[in-house]
């Protein structure tokens, strides 16, 4: 069995579960191929749908990486690195590359197999999908979706899918075919946006409708600037689109990497009437949710533990405590997956903010946000535990002198 190396013959290192279906499978293979040090191959995970496993030859034994997948598009991370990249094969080019960033070894060659499935790619190749929307061809759209085309979540060399072409460029019915036929509108390109991103650089507030109707989520974030939807149609002065956002429940106040919102933007780009229609958002928004429904006192850690697994049925039971460490800090708590996660709430001047998460005016807000939105977490917020009712003490009975 032959090998090969990154840099000379490119990148058809991937085994599906016919060729490679466990880990002693690939244990197998690359014995076969040599089994020399830094020898590896990407095969499909069995334990989680979606993420892949790199197994690599460390000396005389076999290491396996999860690669895992974040979302439904193609970003990956290493284990549980912090280190995310958007296409699998920009993956494996990156600790190829960077030897000593997580890896106990390097990469040195591979074996032979297929190229990178083309769902998993930054960078993929025009098909015909592709040049049909592009043409505006309606028809020829058609006929392919309506004969069972199997690529229409495809990416180009741009990493662009046909709804971002369609999205871009303002084709409405082909857009509404695609999305009827369970196109991914959630796909990233090359530069780190959603289909929706492109739509709200231009004055096609059809399309953005179209896509939020078809489920487009108005959070979702560009990995490498942290511009949300409403910040690229802020910056390009697209009120009719800061509105239609609006109107779907995106956030007024994401922030991006440089902690920018939408409204600073609008203003320094010259946008006035954008920067108050976000500024007063904040304020007509009545919360739906109580905070007597999920806010505790100051509680611990293990307490909080204890109150979601006695009430947990679901993932998404949550309740929000007091720190009883950090004073004005609260924390969110919640149970998914049969773990239980916590979160810390700041407050910057009248706003309440989580790790990456948008600004907030109050916790009602925040919680009405997070139920709605992952926005960050593992899943939505959605049964939330009740605080225990306060004891009342009892006072102790009275002994009237003289009386036995």
């Amino acid at each position: 069995m032959s090998t090969y190396t990154i840099k000379d013959d490119g990148d058809d290192w991937y085994h599906d579960l016919t060729a490679v279906a466990n880990r002693q499978k690939a244990e197998k293979v690359l014995k076969a191929a040599g089994f020399e040090h830094g020898l590896f191959l990407v095969r499909e995970s069995t334990s989680a749908e979606g993420d892949f496993v790199l197994s690599v030859v460390n000396a005389e034994e076999v290491i396996h990486y999860q690669i895992r997948r974040h979302g439904e598009d193609a970003i990956f991370s290493l284990n549980d690195e912090r280190y995310v990249v958007q296409g699998l094969e920009e993956v494996i080019f990156y600790y190829w590359k960077n030897p000593n960033s997580g890896l106990q070894h390097p990469l040195t060659k591979f074996v032979r197999g297929k190229l990178c499935p083309l769902h998993a790619r930054l960078h993929g190749t025009e098909n015909l999908l592709h040049r049909a929307t592009a043409a505006n061809n309606v028809g020829i759209v058609q006929e392919l979706l309506h004969s069972g085309y199997q690529n229409i979540t495809a990416k180009n060399n741009q990493g662009q899918s046909a709804v971002h072409i369609a999205s871009a460029k303002g084709y409405l019915p082909i857009l509404r075919l695609l999305i009827a036929n369970g196109a991914h509108l959630e796909s990233t390109d090359s530069s780190g946006y959603t289909p929706l991103h492109l739509a709200c650089e231009t004055v096609q507030s059809d399309i953005v409708r179209a896509l939020l109707e078809g489920r487009a989520n108005p959070t979702t974030r560009n990995e490498k600037t942290g511009w949300s939807p409403l910040h690229v149609a802020a910056f390009h002065g697209r009120l009719d689109a800061v509105n239609i956002l609006l109107e779907f429940g995106a956030p007024s106040q994401p922030r991006a990497l440089n902690n920018c919102t939408p409204a600073d933007m609008a203003n320094r780009r010259g946008h006035p009437a954008i920067a108050r229609v976000l500024s007063a958002n904040d304020f007509k928004l009545k919360p739906r949710s109580s905070s007597g429904r999920w806010l505790h006192p100051p509680i611990s850690r293990d307490k909080a533990n204890e109150l979601l697994k006695a009430n947990a049925t679901e993932d998404g039971t949550f309740l929000i405590r007091k720190s009883t460490k950090r004073e004005g800090v609260h924390v969110l708590s919640m149970f998914h997956d049969w773990q239980y996660l916590h979160y810390e709430i700041m407050k910057q001047g009248m706003f309440y903010f989580m790790e990456e998460g948008p600004f907030l005016i109050s916790l009602e807000h925040f919680v009405d946000h997070y139920s709605k939105f992952k926005d960050g977490l593992r899943c939505e917020l959605s049964n939330p535990v009740q605080p225990e009712p306060p004891s009342i003490p009892v006072p102790a009975p009275r002994v009237c002198p003289g009386i036995f």
